[in-house]
């Protein structure tokens, strides 16, 4: 199985480009560790880190991009995509102030 190589970042506010997402939340690319090549329809889920509970999900676009707006707190990002290795991560999303 190939390994995922999960490129992401926490965004943590408002921001002026209109093209940027704004909020809090998760956003990032998912792409081939070998290749680089961006992963589309790759399943992106938050999961709850006390419980494993889902939080919301979504598919990355044609680009591999996804964004899943959640409010502050501790969480688990998993992704999985046919053919891959499941990934997963311990995230904290922290409040704007």
């Amino acid at each position: 199985m190939k390994n995922l190589f999960i490129l992401f970042c926490l965004f943590l506010g408002m921001t002026a480009l209109a093209q940027r997402p704004s909020g809090p939340g998760v956003f990032g690319v998912v792409v081939d560790s070998e290749s680089q090549e961006p992963l589309e329809y790759e399943t992106v889920a938050l999961l709850n880190a006390e419980d494993g509970s889902v939080i919301d999900g979504t598919v990355t676009n044609a680009d591999g991009r996804f964004r899943l707006p959640a409010k502050p707190g501790n969480y688990t990002l998993k992704v999985d995509y046919i053919s891959y290795k499941s990934n997963s991560a311990s995230i904290e999303i922290k409040d704007e102030g």
